[in-house]
């Protein structure tokens, strides 16, 4: 799975930007998956 724009802070207010539920699903589903590439996109893979 990729998630774009992981690093976008267009929006003043940092729940308006991806970050913040991009890390809260990826804790939602810890251990579960392992991080393939993690900059301005992250991408994982099902373990």
């Amino acid at each position: 799975m990729i998630f774009d724009d992981y690093q976008w802070k267009e929006d003043p207010e940092p729940l308006h930007n991806p970050k913040p539920g991009i890390d809260a699903f990826l804790k939602a589903i810890e251990g579960q998956y392992r991080v393939v590439h993690r900059s301005y996109q992250v991408a994982i893979v099902k373990r």
